[in-house]
């Protein structure tokens, strides 16, 4: 009995350790960039263009090439006059 109230208990203060932990990282103030160590060099300037926003319509090409799967050939069975 006592064994598993020491195990609750130590199993408590566990999260409750790390609930403070994840707490305070959570509060730390990420706005400002951290700065850069001495002696490091500047980073480099480099161009940045604006996003242009603005509305599309969908649409699609495609290129290709159509055959039938099976031919058939026609041919006729009678003899008569040449219209030639």
């Amino acid at each position: 009995m006592h064994k598993k109230i020491r195990i609750i208990l130590v199993a408590s203060v566990i999260a409750a350790v790390g609930g403070i932990a994840v707490a305070a990282r959570d509060g730390k103030d990420e706005s400002k960039p951290a700065a850069p160590p001495a002696g490091a060099p500047k980073a480099p300037q480099v161009p940045v263009a604006e996003a242009i926003t603005r509305t599309i319509t969908p649409s699609t090409e495609f290129t290709g090439f159509l055959a039938a799967p099976k031919v058939v050939e026609l041919r006729s069975r009678v003899g008569g006059p040449s219209t030639r």
